[in-house]
């Protein structure tokens, strides 16, 4: 048979009202829709827990017991084979800072590097003329970026204010000073490398920014947010969600109705024959 002939068939069907042509296609529309929706929202629930990954920090490690070349964490950024998209910075403890509006009560500080305040400011060109304060020091003293504050260690000027909730990172910078210094002044106690998508590089290259020579054996890769899973892969998930065989369950599904809606106007035919109606 032409294809001229079927799809003129086709037409007179569907003009006679025989083929059923709005009930079929409400039944594809229906299925169509249930089975791309929960494919839909399988993506989006996958898409959502790497959004909530990310702003947690759970995408940062952090190389802890070792002392660390400043200079070489920072130029992590500048590192190839898979490291694109990363932010490294280093930081350590830094002397205790007490205001002069509350002369009992002292706030941490750490001294950390540009790279630091680029990833914890989410920046290319985070400003390092001044310390940057967690939000709830901003709220407590009333600081801006651009606020003076007085100290006993000296004025200190706030070249910024850093969002740092409580969702299982590292609380030490939830109330503290970060104090911007070179990357080439001494050593420090922690890497941070920030990379997404993650590569199994990032242990290897964080070890790379151990100095040598004073550093313990005991030096080790840790998550800076412990409370999700640090052996999560995105790509992996994407690839083994449960709906990845959606397209073949919609082409069974389709090739069904189109089965039985052929195995359906064949019986029509055979009754309208049988009830001595003529071929023509």
């Amino acid at each position: 048979m032409r294809l001229r002939s079927v799809l003129s068939e086709a037409l007179r069907n569907i003009g006679a009202g025989v083929s059923h042509a709005m009930l079929m296609f409400a039944a594809v529309l229906f299925a169509s829709t249930l089975l791309g929706g929960y494919e839909a929202v399988n993506v989006v629930g996958l898409e959502t827990e790497a959004v909530q990954r990310i702003n947690a920090y759970a995408d940062v490690n952090a190389i802890v017991g070792g002392m660390v070349d400043g200079a070489a964490c920072d130029r992590l950024v500048d590192a190839g084979g898979g490291m694109m998209g990363t932010l490294a910075g280093a930081m350590r403890a830094g002397q205790q800072i007490v205001p002069l509006a509350t002369p009992g009560k002292d706030i941490s500080s750490y001294d950390v590097t540009p790279g630091m305040i680029r990833m914890i400011a989410g920046s290319a060109k985070s400003d390092v003329s001044g310390v940057w304060v967690s939000t709830d020091v901003s709220k407590d003293f009333g600081l801006t970026k651009g606020s003076v504050m007085q100290t006993e260690q000296g004025t200190m000027s706030v070249a910024g204010v850093f969002d740092w909730p409580n969702d299982g990172r590292d609380t030490r910078f939830a109330y503290a000073f970060l104090v911007p210094v070179s990357a080439s002044n001494g050593t420090f106690d922690e890497c941070w490398v920030r990379q997404w998508p993650q590569s199994g590089q990032t242990e290897d290259v964080l070890y790379s920014t151990l100095v040598a020579s004073g550093s313990p054996s005991n030096a080790g890769v840790t998550q800076v947010n412990k409370s999700f899973d640090s052996h999560y892969d995105a790509q992996a998930s994407y690839e083994q969600r449960m709906t990845r065989w959606m397209p073949w369950l919609g082409l069974a599904v389709g090739l069904l109705f189109g089965a039985f809606g052929v195995r359906r106007r064949r019986l029509e035919y055979a009754g309208a024959l049988h009830s001595g109606q003529s071929k023509g």
